[in-house]
């Protein structure tokens, strides 16, 4: 797959790695790497989630890849929460990038290259080398847990920083990062265990959203072992500043239709 479509998909990844959060319960195995983690009673509300019917954020977007590089591009998201997440993005004044985002599909249009991209969650984890679904897309948009723990206890570690909190859904082992004065989400690094693959998320800045606190910057790195040569690594990054960000409980309109002259990605 061509680094422009890899670029098409690490914009999915933003709008927000099934398509309801599940709940996992901790196992009772011990230490993962330099790090021991121990089971401790489940703190109560570990991360305060932001409730609401529909958010829309006016923001700037960075993208590094292999190929191609995006520089503060101006990005438009609109969500319905657990509904649909529309984006638009555009340089220059021009739109280049607009994506339609359900449980069920995504959906892109490259406006430069008259491309669109029309795709399942397993198609598209397949191409991208990583798994994803629509509630891990949401999650890394608002900061969320992308598992939920249940049970009683949960695996973690204690650290200057917060609480580091260690998860499995196979194939993937997750850690977050959380900063419990705030009970907000400040890092995560989930790893595909088969294949190596990684995803880390940062978050920072964060500002009064009426009555939470919300992370006004994300950046996100990708590495990926290509399929056809697992010895190499392709790193991708972007960064998501949002200069505004507002919930409210009315509808906003998600406009997307594929024009008759695109041609499909693959």
């Amino acid at each position: 797959m061509s680094n422009n479509y890899r670029i098409l998909l690490l914009l999915v990844i933003l709008t927000t790695v099934s398509c309801k959060r599940q709940r996992i319960a901790s196992k009772t195995s011990e230490a993962r790497g330099t790090t021991a983690f121990h089971p401790i009673p489940l703190p109560e509300r570990l991360v305060e989630d932001l409730d609401f019917e529909y958010l829309t954020t006016r923001s700037k977007l960075s993208v590094a890849g292999k190929l191609q590089n995006i520089d503060n591009a101006s990005v438009s998201i609109r969500i319905k929460k657990d509904s649909v997440i529309w984006l638009s993005v555009t340089t220059l004044g021009l739109e280049v990038v607009r994506g339609l985002i359900t449980p069920e599909k995504v959906q892109i249009l490259d406006k430069f290259h008259k491309v669109h991209l029309s795709t399942t969650y397993s198609a598209l984890t397949g191409k991208l080398g990583f798994p994803i679904d629509f509630q891990r897309l949401q999650s890394i948009l608002l900061g969320s847990l992308p598992l939920v723990p249940a049970g009683p206890t949960v695996l973690a570690h204690t650290e200057p920083q917060g609480l580091r909190l260690y998860q499995e859904q196979p194939p993937l082992r997750i850690e977050s990062l959380i900063d419990t004065s705030q009970k907000k989400l400040t890092q995560v690094e989930a790893v595909d265990q088969q294949t190596d693959n990684r995803l880390t998320l940062f978050y920072s800045d964060f500002q009064a959203l009426q009555s939470y606190l919300f992370p006004f910057a994300v950046q996100i790195h990708l590495s990926v072992h290509p399929k056809l040569a697992p010895e190499k690594t392709e790193k991708s990054s972007i960064q998501l500043i949002h200069n505004r960000v507002e919930i409210s409980t009315e509808a906003v309109t998600f406009p997307f239709s594929i024009p008759n002259n695109y041609k499909s990605a693959f």
